[in-house]
């Protein structure tokens, strides 16, 4: 699995340096630079990723989760604020604000955040949890299982499909 990740990024940084500069091809650079722990190289691609195109929200949301990571808490919130206001609807950016404002001290907003995210979508069990720990004063919380980021763009995730990706 370890060489799976590794020939991933590879073949990524092949393409990048073929010229290909899609938002996506670098956020899925920085998605992989992520899951093999390189921190500060993930946070550069996925700035490079929103510099080639602002309006992706899926570029701020993973550079937010990106911050978070890193303790850079302010500016995981602004990177949230903005997946939010590109696409009001996503869930785990709102899940995330929550958790950014409660490792803050920003009790009320945390609160907040999830209770709005339980009011449009009541199944969602991560923020459910979030509130119960927050009002137990427990200090981990919860983003949604299974889901660290979004998706890779299916188009770039192999070097075969580099002419689609152009």
């Amino acid at each position: 699995m370890a060489g799976d990740k590794a020939q991933e990024l590879e073949e990524y940084r092949r393409a990048a340096a073929l010229g290909l500069s899609r938002w996506d091809l670098f956020l899925n650079i920085g998605l992989a630079l992520l899951e093999n722990g390189k921190l500060q190289a993930a946070t550069d691609a996925l700035r490079y990723a929103v510099r080639l195109d602002p309006a992706q929200p899926e570029s701020h949301f993973n550079l937010g989760l990106i911050y978070e990571r890193r303790n850079m808490l302010a500016e995981a919130e602004q990177e949230m604020l903005v997946a939010l206001r590109l696409e009001p609807d996503n869930l785990d950016a709102r899940n995330m604000l929550g958790v950014i404002y409660a490792r803050q001290g920003k009790i009320a907003q945390a609160s907040f955040q999830w209770q709005r995210l339980l009011h449009d979508a009541s199944d969602y069990g991560p923020a459910r949890t979030n509130l119960t720990m927050l009002a137990a004063g427990s200090p981990g919380f919860r983003t949604k299982p299974g889901r660290a980021s979004v998706p890779r763009s299916p188009i770039c995730t192999r070097m075969s499909a580099l002419a689609l990706c152009s």
